[in-house]
Parts: C-alpha cells; sequence; structure tokens
C-alpha cells in the first residue's frame, strides 16, 4: 500500500517493510537495535486514488508499529543490563581465592577437665590468655590452711566439656612439629577411651541413683581427702615448695572434674604473690596458671600417656617451667607423686561387686606435685625483686581496677574515705610524738 508522507516537504513517498516475530523467545534473543524505516520514491500522481482517511489510517498504523518496537527495544534492553548486572554480582560473591593456610583455632575444653590449646608453642610466655579460661572453669571460694600454710582454691565449672574433639585431634596430627603431632596420636587414643568411660559412668549413675549411693561416696572422698593430706604432709614441709589438685568423677557432668587446687606459702611467694594478693587474683580473676605453654604441653602428654593405668605410689619428673607475676622464668623439675592408697576399693562395697572396675577404683584422685629449684635461682630471683622495689612501679597493682574502685567507692562510700582520712591523721600525730623512734608514753 503506497500512501504520502505529508510531513515530506521534497515530496517523498515510502513502504513500510515488514518483519515478522515468529515467537516471544526470539525477541529477548535478539540484540536491541533501532529499527529503521525505509522509505522508497514513488510518484507524487498516484496519491490521487489514496483518500485522506485511508492517509489517516495508515500513518496511525505506522505509528502503531513503530511505538510498539521501541517498547520492544526499551525492553530488550533493560532485560540485557539487568542479565550484565546480575552475572557480575555473581561473579563477585563466588570467586574467592583458594588459600591453603589453616584459619586460627581457640582453645577447647574437653572430657577430662582437660583444656586443648590452639597453639602452645606460638606465645608459650604469654600469661594474660590463661585468664580467659575462667570462662571454663573458675575459682568458687579460697580458704587458708594455717596448720600447713597453704592456700587451698575450691573450682567449679562454668560450662559443661566437649564428648567430641576429633577435629583437634586432626589439626595436632597435620601440624608439622613433632611433639604436637605427638599429641594428636595420644588424643586419638584418649578418644576412644573416653567414650569407653563414658558409657560407663552413665551406667554407673544409673546404678547409683537406684541403690541411693550418693551419700555413701561423698563420704568415702571425705575420708580420702583427710587421709591423702595427713600422707602428702609426710611427704612435704612448710620449707617445701608444691601443689597438691584433688579430682573426682562427677556422675551429674558424666566427666572427670578437678574440685581443689593448693599452693604452699613457699610457692607462692617464688611467684611474687602473699595470702592477701593470691586471694584477690583468685577471685578477681578466677584463676591463677604458673606454667608456661611447654610445660602445659608436657604435663598433658604425660597425663594422657598414664591415663591407662592405675598404679598406686607412682611417681613422675618432669622438667619445668615456672612463670613469675613479674615475668621471671623459673626453670625446675617438677615431681609427681601418687598416694599409695585410692578412694574407692572392693572392701568399700562387699555387697556391690559392681564396683570392682577401673572406673570406680579412679573415682576420686589426689596427686601432689613438688618443684625442685636450684638455691642459687632463687636467690636471684629475689636479688631481681629488691632491685625491682627500689624503682616506683606498680608490679602487683590493677591500675584501671584500682581507679574503677576509687570512684565505686567516693560514690557510693564516701564515710569509708573520711573513716581513712581520720585514721591518717592519728597515725601522723602519733608518729609525730615519737622521740628517737620511740612513741612517748606522757
Amino acid at each position: 500500500m503506497e500512501i504520502e508522507d505529508p510531513s515530506c516537504n521534497s515530496c517523498f513517498f515510502g513502504i513500510i517493510k515488514k518483519e515478522e516475530i515468529s515467537s516471544q523467545q526470539n525477541i529477548f534473543a535478539c540484540q536491541p537495535r533501532l529499527e529503521i524505516v525505509q522509505l522508497e520514491p514513488i510518484k507524487k500522481g498516484d496519491q490521487g486514488d489514496q483518500s485522506d482517511e485511508d492517509e489517516k489510517d495508515s500513518i496511525k498504523k505506522i505509528k502503531q508499529k513503530q511505538l510498539f518496537k521501541r517498547r520492544v527495544c526499551n525492553k530488550l534492553m533493560k532485560y540485557n543490563n539487568n542479565s550484565d548486572n546480575e552475572i557480575n554480582r555473581q561473579k563477585y560473591i563466588h570467586v574467592i581465592p583458594n588459600l591453603n593456610i589453616p584459619p586460627p583455632i581457640g582453645d577447647y575444653f574437653v572430657f577430662g577437665d582437660i583444656i586443648l590449646e590452639g597453639d602452645f608453642k606460638q606465645d608459650p610466655f604469654n600469661m594474660d590468655k590463661t585468664y580467659s579460661w575462667a570462662y571454663f572453669k573458675r575459682s568458687n571460694s579460697v580458704t587458708y590452711l594455717k596448720d600447713i600454710k597453704c592456700i587451698e582454691v575450691e573450682m567449679k565449672r562454668q560450662v559443661n566439656t566437649n564428648q567430641n574433639f576429633s577435629f583437634m585431634t586432626q589439626r595436632y596430627l597435620n601440624t608439622p612439629d613433632q611433639q604436637i603431632h605427638e599429641l594428636g596420636q595420644l588424643l586419638s587414643e584418649y578418644e576412644n577411651f573416653s567414650k569407653e568411660m563414658l558409657q560407663k559412668m552413665q551406667q554407673n549413675k544409673s546404678y547409683i541413683q537406684e541403690n541411693n549411693l550418693e551419700k555413701i561416696l561423698k563420704d568415702l572422698s571425705k575420708k580420702y581427702y583427710k587421709k591423702s593430706m595427713e600422707w602428702m604432709q609426710g611427704q612435704v614441709d612448710e620449707s617445701k615448695l608444691y601443689m597438691y589438685m584433688v579430682s573426682e568423677y562427677d556422675f551429674e557432668t558424666l566427666d572427670n572434674d578437678y574440685k581443689l587446687i593448693g599452693y604452699s606459702q613457699k610457692l607462692l611467694n617464688l611467684i611474687g604473690l602473699n595470702e592477701v594478693e593470691a586471694n584477690n587474683i583468685f577471685m578477681r580473676k578466677g584463676r591463677l596458671e604458673i606454667f608456661d605453654g611447654l610445660s602445659r604441653l608436657y604435663r598433658l602428654m604425660v597425663r594422657l600417656m598414664n591415663i591407662y593405668q592405675n598404679k598406686l605410689g607412682q611417681a613422675f619428673i618432669l622438667d619445668h617451667n615456672i612463670i613469675t607475676i613479674d615475668g621471671i622464668t623459673i626453670p625446675n623439675k617438677c615431681e609427681i607423686i601418687l598416694p599409695p592408697f585410692s578412694c574407692i576399693t572392693q572392701e568399700s562395697f562387699k555387697e556391690y561387686n559392681y564396683f570392682g572396675d577401673f572406673l570406680m577404683s579412679k573415682y576420686c584422685t589426689f596427686r601432689l606435685f613438688v618443684f625442685h629449684v636450684n638455691p642459687n635461682i632463687i636467690k636471684q630471683v629475689m636479688s631481681v625483686r629488691e632491685q625491682q622495689k627500689q624503682t616506683p612501679h606498680y608490679l602487683y597493682q590493677d591500675m584501671e581496677y584500682s581507679m574503677l574502685s576509687e570512684v565505686f567507692i567516693d560514690k557510693f562510700y564516701p564515710q569509708n574515705n573520711q573513716n581513712a582520712s581520720q585514721m591518717k591523721q592519728e597515725q601522723d600525730e602519733q608518729e609525730s610524738s615519737k622521740v628517737c623512734k620511740y612513741r612517748s608514753l606522757q
């Protein structure tokens, strides 16, 4: 059909060439482009056969087709832009560099009251991280035993231990360090042992509850503790550097729990603490660790090596490093001694043959740790400490804690400050009344 373009001043006429669109998929598959209307010149004399109404209808149809094509092109352009953005977004998310560096892991609290450290050797002399273990277990009470001059700390568990620690075992086995690799081998055996012990504890728990034996076990535990303390006094005296630990199977949590830890006064003094300072650390920070990372590693390996044995009176000697509060490393030899008797024997429950197994023979365990230090090293430590006292510093003082304490006292207990000021004034008056360091009796 031929029409006249009224907007064409040069009197050119054209015929629209149609394009067939087979399906909607072909529309979205084609590339976006502008449609060009090709006009072919025709003779002006042919327009006489076309009426004005037909011309208007033809122009309207042409405009509708052009508008439809323009809309299709706009949709195609918008679709392609969104597709490109989606592809770019997926590439940004999924293209991750493949690094073979294992991520760092933290410390893990596992069955048997054992702390598996992420790295024993990275910073073995750093004691700050050991205070974070109070999240696992912390001191509940502190008692000073005057007769043997020893501080005894009752520990309380805050969380349950993890029964499955195979990933830590594999971590140690894959570490290119001989000692850590050996620890992984010991943990692999201990993992099977812990599963067997857990099953036995579940069986014993049911048997104890059915026969109401809880009170009998508690009484036996108290007698064993008293007998072990008497035995310890025959092994050490007040001049010795020693500590002791008491563990007991807890049938509520189904785990072995270290309940009591004792420190001799001589050991605390060597570390740099008196009774009051030690009590403050236990109650504020929750625990006190005196061994470096390598010593903790050796102690754990020896424990895993001998956990399957039940030899009473057995002793071990390990090379240890003690870390003092002021950061001094003291090498020593640690002697670990077990008492020559157990908490529960077959005579304890003659009518219950069920209690003759390995688990109940280790129901409660007492361990004594005696530290042998060269006397010359002790003299050097004391000499260094005396030199440090001559310089103004705050060795044992937590400055942040002290400042907050002063603010708290000033705000809520102002009367205490007034009493302290009055006492200080009275002491100054007494000092001023002294003659040649003696107080006047007038």
